[in-house]
């Protein structure tokens, strides 16, 4: 198993003999979260410690999550509570998840390269193959598993996707989804659609692999689907620990047989936070709108040194090409930090060597997790550190 992304990042930036000024390379949202949420979470303190919570979640958070799932990925008619499950986070439950979907007849799993690198090691631990597909400029880090061999899509039993996609920060189309569902009922694989980003968004909201499934099936099935969301990203709660899987029923009791063993089981007081988070959906308007401010101080901040710059479509990250300034997105991080204190992710850390490319370098990474004021900060010192830089 290779070191961990953050462990990497860690080890890069330890003999930095200067004070940090900004660290960009945190996936932590940092706006400030209802007060409603721990108002609720010490109200119902004592409750928590005093008895075990139930292996599954209680009826009011199942309720909740429903409702949620119904009204941001615009889905009609119901979903079964057999349908849902609460974790502790969505990197929880998507680590698990390749255990309860391995067949050791079916060893792949495909995972997009680069990215999130739970996906892989969720593999590695469940004894599985990882089979990389890359995400790259000149396919617009689209998935494309139609270049997958039979064979391996023969031999495959799960394929993780994220959408909004992180590193990359973009939004996949409903004709690549549906490519994907249609593959995955062919040769019979489940398909893990990390959406914990779904609610950040710009122009268009991202479409969910939950509603192609609707739209082509004609209900709430969600047959080889399961969707992952999170509190953290939408609702700006990344210590609250609490995310959920909605989808296909048989593969969510899959994944209760092994919570059964892990009773990796929401606290009462998180299950009652969680609920009211869940639905409250003008607390993810205002992030969402702080998120807009902060990438129009991007696109301002790029275009005052004529530098062409794609936005994302969604998530709070830009993926930045600096292929031009230096290839070396190690070195050239490591530089901007000693000249500047600020932290950003070299791109080559969330990808393998795949079909002899690194599809991850020659690119940084960098979270506008900041208010807007330290943001317009930040950012402009990177832009002049672009403008004049030198390899």
């Amino acid at each position: 198993m290779r070191t961990y992304t953050a462990a990497r990042k860690t080890q890069l930036f330890s003999s930095l003999d200067r004070p940090v000024v900004a660290d960009l390379t945190i996936g932590e949202p940092q706006h400030e979260p209802d007060p409603k949420v721990i108002e609720i979470l010490n109200a119902y303190a004592a409750e928590s410690v005093s008895r075990y919570p139930k292996t599954k979640q209680e009826p009011y958070l199942t309720e909740a999550i429903i409702a949620a799932n119904l009204q941001a990925k615009k889905l009609r008619g119901s979903i079964s509570e057999t349908q849902v499950l609460a974790g502790l986070g969505s990197g929880e439950l998507l680590y698990s998840f390749a255990t309860a979907c391995l067949d050791p007849a079916k060893p792949y799993v495909l995972i997009p390269n680069p990215a999130y690198q739970v996906y892989s090691s969720a593999t590695e631990l469940a004894g599985g193959i990882p089979y990389f597909f890359n995400l790259t400029k000149e396919n617009n880090f689209q998935p494309d598993l139609a270049r997958i061999p039979r064979d391996v899509l023969e031999k495959t039993s799960l394929c993780y996707i994220n959408n909004p996609n992180n590193p990359c920060a973009v939004s996949y189309s409903e004709e690549s989804l549906r490519e994907i569902l249609l593959l995955a009922r062919q040769y019979q694989f489940a398909v893990a659609s990390d959406e914990c980003y779904s609610e950040i968004f710009f122009d268009q909201k991202p479409i969910s692999m939950l509603e192609v499934c609707a739209n082509l099936d004609g209900d709430n099935s969600f047959a080889n689907v399961v969707a992952f969301d999170t509190l953290s990203k939408r609702s700006s709660l990344p210590g609250l620990r609490s995310g959920s899987m909605v989808g296909d029923g048989r593969l969510v009791s899959n994944y209760l047989k092994i919570r059964l063993s892990e009773r990796k089981v929401l606290p009462n007081n998180v299950q009652r936070a969680s609920a009211y988070a869940w639905t409250n959906y003008d607390d993810v308007g205002k992030s969402r709108e702080l998120y807009r401010q902060k990438f129009q101080i991007v696109r301002d901040a790029f275009q005052s040194i004529d530098r062409p710059l794609t936005l994302p479509d969604g998530t709070f990250y830009c993926w930045l090409d600096i292929s031009d300034l230096n290839p070396g997105d190690e070195s050239f991080a490591l530089d901007f930090a000693k000249e500047t204190g600020i932290l950003t992710f070299p791109g080559s850390y969330f990808s393998v060597v795949n079909d002899g490319v690194n599809p991850g370098a020659g690119f940084i990474r960098i979270a506008l997790i900041d208010t807007v004021e330290a943001t317009k900060t930040t950012v402009q010192m990177l832009t002049q550190y672009i403008k004049n830089y030198r390899c």
